[in-house]
């Protein structure tokens, strides 16, 4: 009976060390991806963007476009930019 025991405990340890390990394993490549993807530059054309959003958005003031950039600006941190303005109907 004692030897059953050892042996369940043994393999309950076991398994939860396995999974545990996974995880972490899991946890760690997900922070990495996003760390590597945050880091990536992948619009490379930044300015022609710019263009086409002032081209699109005439009907939008300049104040008020200014306005809603510098907002999302400090919201976000300067991680997003505004690429389109729509108002809704």
């Amino acid at each position: 009976m004692q030897e059953i025991l050892s042996q369940s405990f043994t393999l309950l340890l076991v398994g939860m060390l396995t999974v545990f390990t996974i995880l972490a394993l899991l946890v760690a490549s997900g922070n990495l991806l996003v760390i590597l993807t945050n880091k990536l530059d992948i619009n490379d054309s930044g300015n022609n963007m710019l263009e086409n959003f002032e081209s699109k958005d005439s009907n939008i003031s300049s104040s008020h476009r200014k306005i809603i950039e510098e907002a999302v600006k400090k919201i976000s941190g300067g991680k997003s930019m505004v690429s389109e303005i729509k108002k809704l109907d």
